[in-house]
């Protein structure tokens, strides 16, 4: 055999190996995409919702989180009026509660601690205060329970909506408090946090108006906030399984999709958070309420409306 023959065989024994190799991968690659597939596919005929109104979902929330990453609340009152109008009420509740819970989660976590790590590194989170609420908010939250089936509801909501539209405004254009308001206002406060949650499911804004006026910490504060919040969404999320509403068909596709998407918004707003003075976390706060009030109104004119 001549010494060409011999290489020739030599190299065609050692591709050998090789295009098996290659074959290999490229079938497993081939699985692996056709799995992927078959898992979007399937997904997507799990999902309630169509394609425009997923992707007006994902903006939302987004926005949403964002929002809530930044000041330890809010996510919900925009949520919430801006998604009911395309989505089933029991379902969006269903979604609000479990993408909240986890942003809540992800804010109190990094606002444990505000100094150098070590073991005396003080909590962030203002626990005297949320002791002063607590009370008061279980009082609240028994009248509203009690008043729940014959309170006039439209008239209320738009009601609050009012009071959240003038604070806000007035707090936005009003001087940052260099006084701390006296701890006998969580009993007004705390009381309307937990009625104001039992009757319309938005306790939150008499928390952070009363906390907003304790707390100057901005790290401090939006910590505190976010417990108060992970508290209530605590309570709320026992409630929903114990009802089965966590179990609706579509809502574990809805969560693959847009709890993701929750997560990351939240660690973004988390990191703007960190760029922020005490008195722009105070105009975020005020803005928020505004909005929110602006928002209760214009859902309360829709729903009376023809």
């Amino acid at each position: 055999m001549s010494p060409v023959s011999i290489m020739r065989a030599d190299a065609n024994s050692r591709a050998g190996p090789n295009k098996s190799a290659a074959r290999t991968v490229a079938v497993r690659a081939s699985l692996a995409l056709i799995e992927v597939a078959s898992a979007f596919e399937a997904l997507a005929q799990a999902m309630p919702v169509s394609a425009p109104v997923l992707v007006g979902c994902v903006l939302t929330l987004f926005v949403a989180y964002l929002v809530f990453g930044v000041s330890g609340f809010g996510a919900s009152l925009i949520t919430i009026p801006v998604l009911s109008q395309v989505m089933p009420l029991p379902l969006l509740l269903s979604l609000a509660v479990v993408t909240d819970l986890a942003a809540a989660t992800i804010v109190a976590a990094f606002g444990q601690n505000r100094g150098e790590p070590g073991p005396r590194t003080r909590p962030a989170i203002d626990h005297a205060e949320l002791w002063r609420l607590g009370l008061p908010a279980v009082a609240g939250a028994t009248v509203g329970v009690t008043l729940l089936v014959g309170m006039p509801r439209d008239a209320s909501m738009f009601a609050l909506g009012a009071f959240l539209l003038g604070y806000g405004a007035w707090s936005w254009r009003s001087r940052i408090p260099t006084a701390p308001l006296g701890a006998r206002w969580s009993l007004p406060f705390g009381f309307a946090g937990g009625l104001l949650g039992a009757l319309f499911g938005i306790g939150g804004p008499p928390y952070v108006i009363y906390l907003s006026r304790r707390i100057f910490d901005p790290r401090r504060l939006r910590a505190t906030i976010a417990v108060v919040v992970l508290a209530s969404l605590a309570i709320r999320f026992v409630v929903f399984l114990s009802a089965g509403l966590l179990m609706q068909p579509g809502l574990p596709a809805m969560l693959a999709v847009l709890l993701p998407v929750c997560v990351v918004s939240v660690l973004i707003g988390n990191r703007m958070f960190e760029h922020l003075s005490r008195e722009r976390l105070h105009r975020v706060i005020a803005s928020l309420l505004a909005v929110s009030g602006a928002l209760l109104i214009v859902r309360t004119l829709l729903d009376v409306g023809p």
